[in-house]
């Protein structure tokens, strides 16, 4: 009977100890303790005050939400009497609240930071802006225990259209805040005003004053009389002068602000707190020392133009299809197209957009151009990203040269490029040659380094004016895995390569062709290519899409390992579908290879044939470009070697004599002095004024066996100088030297 009556005692309808346990550590413990200290049961108490919570934290939301839609509907309807100011205060308040709530902005979108990295909270965080929160009430407490102002004050400063404005605009949404802008330029706006229009600010608010350097704030009245005392002694008429200027002045400043003015409501003893205080500058340069001191202003933050990184974003964020939210992430975008003006085969998505938005990007200089500019672009093909994509290159070069011009408005000048990219003029070419001369100087860089390990720049080729108009990256291979693609030992997206693939993008813009190598002495890549069509594309769709975003202008062949004629040739016939009559095809044979007819090479098949059955189907187009020819040692010495490769049958504006740059390039008896080459150069062109042209291998060593050359880029550009000397291309050697 007794442990029936302890049962009935203990209540059933409770959470278990262990559950409890698990939320609340040490709960097990302090249920004992109390258990035997006190002899009562807790876990009912415990349980009930946990099951109530509960259910407030799922009811909360729902009933949060009811209560909504009840002030909603109830400020809407209601009739409010004219006299009945405060009221209709209260009206104008709640819908001012819900229109801000309306125009939150995602503070991504205003800093442009990658949302996949980090939220909005921790970047508001890590950057250091408002560093104190305002949803924590103990906040004014502590900066009043520190004599510290409860206010903060921020100046940003930039060129126009970079984001200033549109930050404060997102901070205020984020924090819920309530925007207030005021103009100083106001022609009605007066001290007073300006005092009034402070001292009736809500308690926690946002200020924005844009463009302050314009705002012709001057120093207090009693600088400017001693500045005028000054000038008592001149003469009269001067004097007649100055006294109509200083009454100016003073018309001037008894309507406008004073910088001590401006100060005085800013942080003096009379100013508020409780509210953040953003300005904005275009010429940071011009404020005045006392207006941006500490204290004043807590934090400069400049604004700079737009980034590869930043308009690849606003492509994104343009174009890709997500839900209106504060922490929206374009990790899969879709296209925004309007469905009643394009079907579905119109439609883009996912990681196609992420593409189009890097290659957009590489057409975008990085610092010259706002992210205002660019976002007008996209938003007047809002619909279209192909449109954009295809029309960016034109808008750029029209809108830049505009800008060097002077030019504010760019209309005529930028259809007119637009005229010109669509038909191009008669004669005109691609390929980056003088223009009635088809030679080329063709480097290699292989390891895009110094002998010290150490990043060497490619820039010195374009600032030297080195005349070289192709780069070959060497070497790209495929391995085991179809996408396992490496340029050498690292893959492409790795950060070794940024520097490069930045560089190589202004080399583009200076009309630099920029291709790779495929294979070399790493064998295995075309092996993997000479299968079915199911292995081959396998293998090669994942070449295609590596091309296409990293924009390379062609792809070079170094077939050294034995497979069929037939694999190159399926290789160069997908490519040219593919990519286009523009895009360059070569092949670097050993200069041996183009004297073998019978095939008794590297790459096993003959280049003979080749050049006669590599064309496009059903036409005589010729699928190879040109032949990069590797003639070492005795080869590169004289023509005779290119003597042979013409009696032979070859176009000589079809082969490109590459030589070794250095002794070290693994055959020191295959090296020839830049004198030495030079002389070669003359020879063949007076031979052969139109032979395909010269190059190097490897980059980032040549001349380095020469004792008067220093540096890579002179190596280049003395060949350069060989090659393209317009003398010797008009008369032949033995004429130009007896001229000199």
């Amino acid at each position: 009977m007794e442990e029936t009556t302890e049962q009935k005692a203990t209540p059933q309808a409770v959470v278990p100890t262990y559950i409890l346990d698990a939320f609340i550590p040490g709960y097990s413990a302090l249920h004992n303790v109390i258990l035997h200290v006190l002899g009562t049961d807790i876990n009912y108490l415990v349980s009930s005050a946990a099951i109530l919570w509960l259910f407030s934290k799922v009811l909360y939301s729902p009933w949060e939400t009811l209560m909504d839609l009840v002030e909603e509907y109830f400020m809407s309807s209601l009739t409010i009497e004219e006299n009945n100011r405060d009221l209709c205060k209260i009206q104008l308040a709640y819908f001012a609240k819900r229109e801000a709530e309306l125009r939150i902005r995602s503070i991504n979108a205003a800093l442009n930071h990658d949302p996949e990295e980090r939220t909005d909270e921790e970047m508001v965080s890590e950057m250091g802006w408002l560093n104190f929160a305002f949803s924590d009430a103990n906040t004014p407490m502590r900066y009043s225990a520190r004599g510290i102002p409860y206010r903060r004050g921020y100046l940003l400063y930039g060129p126009p259209g970079t984001g200033k404005s549109s930050l404060a605009y997102a901070v205020a949404g984020l924090f819920g805040l309530e925007i207030l802008f005021l103009s100083l330029m106001d022609k009605n706006l007066d001290e007073e005003k300006l005092s009034d229009l402070f001292a009736a600010l809500p308690e926690k608010c946002l200020v924005l004053l844009e463009d302050i350097d314009s705002a012709g704030l001057n120093r207090d009245m009693d600088e400017s009389e001693d500045e005028d005392s000054e000038s008592e002694d001149e003469d009269d008429s001067k004097s007649a002068k100055k006294k109509a200027s200083k009454e100016n002045k003073n018309t001037s400043k008894n309507k406008g602000i004073s910088l001590s003015g401006l100060l005085n409501t800013i942080d003096g003893v009379a100013s508020n707190e409780g509210r953040v205080l953003f300005m904005t500058t275009n010429c940071p340069e011009k404020l005045d020392s006392a207006f941006i001191r500490p204290g004043r202003i807590d934090l400069q933050v400049e604004f700079t133009n737009a980034t590869q990184f930043h308009a690849k974003e606003i492509f994104e964020r343009m174009y890709a299809r997500q839900p209106i939210r504060t922490n929206a992430s374009v990790s899969t975008p879709e296209a925004i197209i309007d469905e009643k003006e394009t079907t579905s085969e119109d439609r883009i998505y996912g990681e196609e957009i992420k593409a189009m938005a890097l290659e957009f990007a590489d057409h975008i200089p990085d610092g010259l151009l706002s992210p205002a500019e660019i976002q007008g672009f996209l938003l007047n093909r809002r619909k279209e990203p192909k449109k954009a994509l295809e029309e960016v290159t034109t808008w750029v070069k029209g809108l830049l040269e505009s800008k060097k011009k002077g030019k504010k408005v760019v209309g005529a000048h930028s259809q007119a490029w637009h005229s010109a990219a669509k038909h191009p003029k008669a004669g005109t070419t691609h390929d980056h040659t003088h223009a009635s001369d088809p030679s080329r100087l063709v480097m290699y860089v292989q390891t895009f380094k110094t002998p010290n390990k150490e990043p060497l720049s490619l820039l010195p080729l374009i600032e030297k004016h080195t005349k070289v108009t192709h780069i070959i990256l060497a070497s790209l291979h495929l391995h085991d895995v179809p996408g396992e693609i490496r340029l050498n030992d690292d893959r492409l997206e790795s950060p070794v390569w940024d520097d490069l693939w930045h560089e190589t993008w202004l080399l583009r813009q200076n009309g630099v062709k920029v291709m790779a190598l495929l294979g070399g002495a790493a064998g295995g890549t075309y092996k993997r290519l000479n299968g079915t069509d199911a292995q081959f594309y396998a293998y090669y769709n994942p070449l295609l899409a590596l091309i296409r975003k990293y924009h390379f202008d062609g792809l070079d062949l170094d077939v050294e390992e034995n497979v069929d004629i037939s694999t190159p040739i399926r290789l160069m016939t997908a490519l040219r579908r593919d990519m286009g009559p523009d895009f360059i095809i070569t092949m670097s044979p050993l200069a041996s290879a183009l004297t073998d007819e019978l095939g008794q090479n590297l790459s096993g098949f003959s280049y003979f044939e080749l050049e006669k059955f590599a064309t496009m189907p059903g036409s005589d187009e010729k699928l190879v470009s040109w032949y990069n020819g590797l003639f070492y040692g005795p080869f590169a010495r004289g023509p005779p070697v290119f003597d042979a490769c013409v009696e032979a049958g070859w176009d000589p504006s079809r082969i490109v004599m590459i030589v070794l740059d250095c002794a070290d390039d693994g055959q020191p008896n295959g090296f020839v002095h830049i004198e030495d080459l030079q002389e070669t150069i003359k020879n063949l062109r007076a031979l052969y004024p139109g032979f395909g042209g010269m190059g190097g291998w490897e980059y980032h060593d040549a001349g380095m066996s020469d004792w008067d050359v220093y540096q890579p880029w002179l190596w280049v550009k003395r060949v350069g100088d060989a090659l393209f000397d317009p003398l010797q291309q008009a008369l032949g050697k033995g004429v130009a030297d007896e001229l000199r």
